[in-house]
């Protein structure tokens, strides 16, 4: 149902099929693998119903204590505690737009093009809102699970270079 609300197009009319268990959850989405109409393997990140309303309720909660501490606490200026709320809204409504992560995905797509050993999803724009993210599916083991004989300094030392190449040249992390 939430797939169906944030895409305005019922699940059967762009997948081929969505598995039911979820691949990952975490606290304002879970995670889906899939197939397209088109045959493509997807995975299909779901934010929560009602998640956006639980978090503008915990936010404004959270606001009325820092307004009670600044107005309470006279030490309480040294750390701006509305600010600091209001630094946490912000992120909070970033991370519940599914736009701005899709839009950050292709950003890095375009920053690494060129770069053959780092592979970074495609989204699929016609199956994303801002509570739906779809992307193409990658292959691949956690690094807790490399297979036996992996060169594990040489992933730890891909890993710390791109760490480095994403801050340092491309501006971005």
């Amino acid at each position: 149902k939430a797939i169906e609300e944030g895409l305005g197009r019922q699940v059967q009319d762009v997948f081929q099929s969505i598995e039911e268990k979820p691949l990952a959850t975490a606290s304002i989405a879970q995670v889906h693998r899939g197939v397209t109409r088109a045959g493509a393997r997807v995975v299909v990140k779901v934010q929560r119903p009602g998640i956006a309303e639980e978090v503008r309720r915990d936010v404004d909660l959270l606001y009325r204590l820092a307004r009670l501490l600044d107005a309470v606490v006279e030490e309480s200026a040294l750390a701006e505690p509305v600010g600091i709320v209001r630094e946490c809204e912000l992120a909070l409504s970033q991370e519940l737009n599914f736009q701005s992560e899709a839009a950050n995905v292709r950003e890095f797509r375009r920053l690494h093009d060129g770069r053959d050993d780092i592979v970074i999803p495609e989204v699929l724009s016609e199956l994303s809102s801002a509570t739906v993210l779809t992307m193409t599916e990658l292959a691949g083991v956690p690094l807790s699970r490399l297979p036996p004989g992996a060169d594990r300094k040489a992933v730890a030392a891909r890993i710390i270079r791109e760490a480095f190449d994403e801050v340092f040249v491309d501006g971005v992390f």
